[in-house]
C-alpha cells in the first residue's frame, strides 16, 4: 500500500507533492505526536509518517505474523494481547498528528484477529472503524502486482509471466521482485542472469541476495570481490560506511601478490589520489543502508555468524565470493589468528584506527572539523549542525567547524556520523591522535569560543560540544607528553562541563571522563567541576556512580592544596558529594557516608 500511494495509485489517497523527510515507527509513547507536529511545524518540511508494527521477518516469513498457531496457549493469548495493546496506543497516537502525512500498515492476520476479538479489543475495533474509510486492501503476492514492482524497479515493459511466477515461490515475493527489477535495470533488461538466480535459489531469498551482491554489485569478479573484501566486512559489522574509508582499506595486487593498503601510501595521499573508478559504485552501495535481508545476508556471506552458514552459500554456487571475503576476514577480521565473530568487531576497529589515523594527516587542516565531529560523537550525537539551523551567533563561534572539509567523505555518510565512526571515537584515539600537533592550536580556540560565550553570559549547546572535541584533543596532547600547560587543561575541562551533562544517555559519561582524565593532574580544580556537572545526568549506573565517587575521593586526597587555592571548586566537591549520597545513597556502605560527611 505505501508503495503504490507514494507511487500515486490510490486516486484520492495519493501524496500530491513528493515528501522530504520519511519517518518509519514501531511506536509512539503518549506524548510522542505532540512533539512531532512540533518537529514538522518547526522545520516547515513535508513529512510521511509510516507505521509498520509487523517484524521483518514478516516479509520474508509470512508465518511469522500467525502468533496463535505457536507456542503454548498461555504464551500466544499473551503475545498477542501485547500486540494489541501497543497497536492501540500508537494510532491513538497517530490520529493526533495533524501535520504530516500517516501511513498505516496493518497485517491481514492483526486486523481480521481484532475483527472478531474478544470484548477487550473492543476500544482498537473502534479505532480500526474510524479509519475505515481510508483502508485499501493490498495483496502483496497478487501475480499483476508483482510483475508492476518488477517493471517499476527496472524500467522494462516486457517482464514475462515466468519471471513473475519464479519470484512468486519465495516466501518474501516483493523484496525479491524489488531487487529482480533492480538486476534487470542494470542488465539492460536481458533477463538471462536475473532468472537464472531465481532459479537456483529455489525459494530461499538470502540466496537470491547473496546472488545479487555477487552478480551486480561485484559482477562476479573475483579480484574486484577482494578488493573490497574489507570494506564489505565493516558494512556488514557496522552498517553504512562513509565511502572514503573503501578507499583506505581497500585491498591490491601487487606483483602477484595481494595486501592491504600500506599505511603510510596513506599518510601521504588525499582522498582523491586513492579513488578508483571501479570502486566508485561499490563505496555508495557501502555507504547506504539496505533492508534488514541484505544485510543479514551480508554478514552471513562475510563470516560474522558462523562457518556452518557460509557452507550453505558455496554449496550453491557462491564458492569464489566467499574465498574472497574470506581472504580479507582472515587479514583484518582475525588478524592472523583464530577468533570468535564476536571479537572481530574489536579487531576491525584497531584496524580502521591504524589507517584512518594515517589517512587523515593530509588533511591538517581540517582539525576544526574533527574537533565537532569528535565532540559531538562523544555526546552521543550522530547529526552534524546545519547552518541554517543554528542561530547566528553560534554560526560565528563554531566558524570553519561547520564547513565541509577534504576528508567528509573519510568520515560522515549525509552530513551524518555513522556507526563506525562513531565507535572510533568512542573506543579508539584514531581522530584525536591524528590532530595532537594542534594542541596548542586548539587550545586558542577554546579560548576564544568560551570568550565568545561569556560575552553573552551563556554557553550554547553546539559550543559545548565543539569545545568537548577541542578538549579531546588537548587530553590526548597531555597523555603523549605534550607540554600541554594548566592553562590550557583549566580552560579545556571547563568548556568540556557545559557539555557533559547533555549527553544522549548515561552510557557516554564514563567515556568523556576516561577520555579527558589526562588534564586531571594538570587542573585539578577544574576535573572537580566535570564530575559535579556528570551527576546531573538521572539513572547512572553502579560503576559510574562508583568512579566518580573513587576520583573525587582521589583528587581531594593528591591534589588537596591545589584544591583550596579555589574556593569555587570547594563548592563544585560539596555539590558532587551530597549529590551522590542524596541520589545514590544506597550504593555506600556506612563507613564511606561517614567519611564523606566528615
Amino acid at each position: 500500500m505505501a508503495w503504490r500511494s507514494l507511487l500515486g495509485g490510490l486516486g484520492n489517497v495519493v501524496l500530491d507533492k513528493p515528501m522530504d523527510v520519511a519517518i518509519h515507527i514501531e511506536s509512539l509513547r503518549p506524548g510522542d505526536a505532540v512533539k512531532l507536529n512540533n518537529l514538522v511545524e518547526a522545520t516547515g518540511r513535508r513529512f510521511v509518517v509510516i507505521y509498520d508494527p509487523s517484524p521483518i521477518e514478516a516479509y520474508y516469513k509470512p508465518e511469522a505474523m500467525q502468533v496463535v498457531k505457536h507456542g503454548t496457549k498461555s504464551d500466544e493469548n499473551t503475545t498477542l494481547r501485547k500486540l494489541i495493546e501497543s497497536v492501540k496506543n500508537t494510532l491513538k497516537e497517530l490520529m493526533e498528528v495533524r501535520n504530516a502525512w500517516v501511513v498505516i500498515i496493518l497485517p491481514r492476520e492483526l486486523y481480521e484477529q481484532v475483527q472478531r476479538g474478544k470484548e477487550e479489543d473492543v476500544d482498537l475495533r473502534q479505532v480500526l472503524d474510524n479509519l475505515e474509510r481510508d483502508v485499501v486492501t493490498v495483496n502483496l503476492g497478487d501475480e499483476v502486482f508483482l510483475k508492476e514492482i518488477i517493471k517499476r524497479y527496472s524500467g522494462c515493459d516486457n517482464v514475462s509471466d515466468d519471471l513473475v511466477r519464479r519470484v512468486m515461490g519465495f516466501d518474501s515475493y516483493t523484496f525479491v521482485a524489488k531487487y529482480a527489477g533492480i538486476w534487470l535495470r542494470e542488465r539492460g533488461c536481458k533477463v538471462e542472469d536475473v532468472d537464472k538466480a531465481l532459479r537456483e535459489s529455489a525459494g530461499e531469498p538470502k540466496l537470491f541476495f547473496a546472488n545479487y551482491i555477487w552478480g551486480t554489485i561485484l559482477g562476479k569478479n573475483m579480484d574486484l570481490a577482494k578488493k573490497v573484501s574489507v570494506p564489505l566486512i565493516l558494512h556488514a559489522a557496522f552498517g553504512p560506511i562513509p565511502e572514503g574509508i573503501t578507499y583506505i582499506t581497500k585491498a591490491g595486487n601487487e606483483g602477484g601478490a595481494w595486501r592491504l593498503i600500506d599505511r603510510d601510501n596513506l599518510a601521504k595521499s588525499k582522498l582523491e589520489d586513492l579513488r578508483e573508478d571501479d570502486l566508485e559504485p561499490i563505496a555508495k552501495w557501502l555507504s547506504t543502508s539496505h533492508e534488514d535481508l541484505i544485510e543479514e545476508t551480508l554478514k552471513e556471506l562475510v563470516g560474522l555468524q558462523d562457518e556452518e552458514t557460509r557452507k550453505h552459500y558455496i554449496d550453491h554456487g557462491l564458492r569464489n565470493l566467499i574465498e574472497a571475503l574470506k581472504w580479507g576476514y582472515e587479514k583484518v577480521g582475525g588478524l592472523g589468528r583464530e577468533v570468535k565473530p564476536e571479537e572481530v568487531v574489536t579487531n576491525l576497529l584497531i584496524f580502521v584506527s591504524e589507517r584512518l589515523k594515517n589517512a587523515l594527516k593530509p588533511y591538517a587542516n581540517c582539525w576544526k572539523r574533527t574537533a565537532l565531529i569528535i565532540g559531538l560523537a562523544s555526546a552521543g550525537i550522530d547529526l552534524i549542525p546545519r547552518i541554517e539551523n543554528l542561530r547566528k551567533d553560534v554560526v560565528k563561534s563554531l566558524g570553519n567547524a561547520l564547513n565541509r572539509c577534504g576528508f567528509d567523505d573519510l568520515l560522515l555518510v549525509d552530513n551524518e556520523i555513522p556507526p563506525l565512526i562513531m565507535n572510533l571515537v568512542l573506543n579508539t584515539r584514531a581522530l584525536t591522535e591524528a590532530f595532537i600537533d594542534k594542541y596548542n592550536e586548539t587550545i586558542e580556540e577554546e579560548r576564544r569560543v568560551l570568550n565568545i560565550a561569556r560575552k553573552r553570559d551563556n554557553l550554547r549547546s553546539g559550543e559545548a560540544f565543539y569545545g568537548l572535541g577541542l578538549a579531546s584533543i588537548i587530553a590526548n596532547a597531555a597523555e603523549l607528553n605534550k607540554d600541554v600547560e594548566s592553562s590550557g587543561a583549566d580552560v579545556a575541562l571547563h568548556i568540556a562541563s557545559f557539555a557533559i551533562d547533555r549527553v544522549v544517555s548515561p552510557y557516554f559519561i564514563m567515556l568523556i571522563l576516561r577520555a579527558l582524565k589526562p588534564l586531571r593532574n594538570k587542573a585539578p580544580h577544574r576535573y572537580l567541576e566535570l564530575l559535579a556537572y556528570a551527576l546531573n545526568i538521572e539513572r547512572l549506573n553502579h560503576t559510574m556512580i562508583r568512579y566518580i565517587f573513587d576520583e573525587l575521593n582521589d583528587i581531594l586526597d593528591s591534589y588537596g592544596d591545589t584544591v583550596k587555592g579555589y574556593a569555587w571548586s570547594l563548592v563544585y566537591a560539596i555539590i558532587a558529594y551530597a549529590n551522590l549520597l542524596r541520589e545514590y545513597g544506597g550504593h555506600f556502605n556506612r563507613e564511606e557516608i561517614e567519611d564523606v560527611v566528615r
